[in-house]
């Protein structure tokens, strides 16, 4: 016998009105949904009269750039079967509480820009400062000979160039390691004798990267603060 997935209501108030929401999992992973569809007939309303909304789109760019998410995982759109209908990630009110969500649709969208206020003001908050010494981050999921002398080099405070020579293939894979842990640390190849050397020096990217993000975090502030969310808190 087939079994069959059951879905999950929860009751919630909004505006001294009683709303179901259907919370069931749309595929077996954390992905928590929320069924927009049902809750916006609630209001007598439909998702795409939020989604089109000028507010919901820059509230959704805000998002997408907060919690480095995709449109196409934030909000999905089922044409048929089970799952039939427009559904809301939960990042579009975690941490805001359930009931919001019907606020969301109901065009109420202060609640859910004060949570990416509060969001952007808590990292804002934490601490900005370049490097003391030149020890860099020196956590590397490869454990190989030549990835070990990496992470040395990484973790030394006092060192901030490493000439690795050795074969190419050698030097790719220890290439390839840095590039996908974003290493603070530039590359070259000096090609003076074979095999050529692969020289890493350690640079400030990942400090870089925070001041960017600072800036960006700021701007928003801003943004915010004028259209009246920040003041709101």
């Amino acid at each position: 016998m087939n079994k069959t997935t059951k879905s999950k209501y929860e009751i919630v108030a909004v505006d001294n009105i009683d709303v179901m929401v259907d919370v069931s999992l749309l595929a077996k992973n954390d992905a928590l949904y929320f069924n927009a569809t049902e809750v916006a007939k609630q209001f007598g309303k439909k998702p795409i009269e939020w989604i089109d909304s000028k507010q919901a789109q820059e509230y959704i760019a805000v998002i997408l750039k907060v919690e480095n998410f995709h449109f196409e995982n934030l909000i999905r759109t089922t044409a048929g079967g089970k799952y039939k209908g427009t559904w809301l990630h939960k990042k579009t009110v975690t941490p805001v509480i359930t009931a919001q969500v019907c606020l969301l649709i109901a065009n109420q969208v202060l609640p859910y820009r004060l949570a990416v206020a509060t969001h952007v003001q808590k990292r804002v908050a934490e601490d900005l400062t370049p490097p003391a010494d030149w020890r860099r981050d020196s956590q590397l999921k490869c454990n190989c000979k030549d990835c070990t002398e990496l992470r040395l080099f990484l973790d030394d405070p006092h060192q901030d160039s490493w000439r690795f020579k050795a074969a190419e293939n050698r030097r790719e894979h220890v290439t390839q390691t840095i590039s996908k842990h974003l290493c603070d640390v530039d590359q070259k190849t000096e090609k003076l004798s074979r095999p050529y050397s692969l020289i890493c020096t350690k640079n400030q990217a990942s400090y870089q990267r925070r001041v960017a993000q600072r800036q960006k975090d700021l701007d928003t502030l801003d943004r915010l603060s004028v259209e009246g969310v920040v003041n709101e808190r």
